[in-house]
């Protein structure tokens, strides 16, 4: 019988998948967010939202996502900071974007003729939600790898910031020793935390302790897929 400990092409491709999402879905949606401020600086660009992000303080951005944003001694902010949780909130509130005109919301996936920036944007966060619901295993299957690859891929091209030979280095490449399954909870965990504040208080009510368990059930998958940042 195979440890549960030992390697397998099922577990590849769940950290290979991690990665891509997680190492690549941040760049590309650091560099798409850039192109909101390319004839200011990040900081003025913040200032001149500084209503709309003041009233998402305390109930979508978090004390350290707000310092983040607004530091209050040393250099000044840089996207270079900001993970993809942050990206996300900044570019659905402050970037002037409404979401995919084929949906009308920010939590369902867009078709696959919807290749706009903004239905790529969703799509990120979609499939990390599909991705995490692999976690208690970190094995996903070769047919969904493939699938997740091609459409993910197609996402990070779109936005920039990633090119062809990234991706396909990434594919081949040696797995390193990183543990992707936990950044890739820390991800999901702080949209759940979000959610809490603002939406789904009485349901996530009932397991305070953040329990694997219930994150795995069908009715707190279907209720995960569409929390709002916002």
């Amino acid at each position: 019988m195979a440890s549960a400990l030992s390697g397998s092409e099922k577990k590849d491709n769940f950290q290979k998948l991690s990665r891509l999402l997680i190492d690549g879905g941040t760049k590309s949606l650091r560099n798409y967010f850039s192109l909101f401020y390319l004839s200011t600086t990040l900081t003025t660009f913040l200032n001149l939202h500084i209503s709309t992000l003041t009233g998402l303080k305390g109930k979508v951005l978090k004390p350290h996502q707000w310092d983040i944003l607004f530091p209050q001694s040393g250099p000044p902010t840089t996207a270079e900071d900001y993970d993809i949780t942050l990206l996300t909130c900044l570019l659905r509130n402050i970037c002037g974007l409404a979401p995919p005109a084929s949906t009308a919301s920010w939590d369902k996936l867009p078709p696959a003729y919807d290749q706009t920036e903004v239905a790529q944007v969703v799509r990120l966060r979609h499939y990390r939600n599909d991705l995490y619901a692999h976690i208690k295993t970190t094995e996903v299957e070769t047919a969904d790898f493939n699938q997740y690859w091609a459409d993910i891929s197609a996402a990070l091209l779109s936005l920039g910031g990633i090119s062809q030979v990234e991706v396909d280095d990434l594919y081949v490449a040696d797995l390193g020793e990183i543990s992707y399954g936990k950044l890739l909870k820390e991800w999901w965990k702080q949209d759940i935390d979000i959610a809490e504040k603002i939406e789904v208080r009485p349901i996530l009510e009932l397991q305070p302790s953040w329990t694997l368990g219930l994150c795995y059930s069908p009715v707190y998958r279907k209720m995960a897929l569409r929390l709002s940042l916002a």
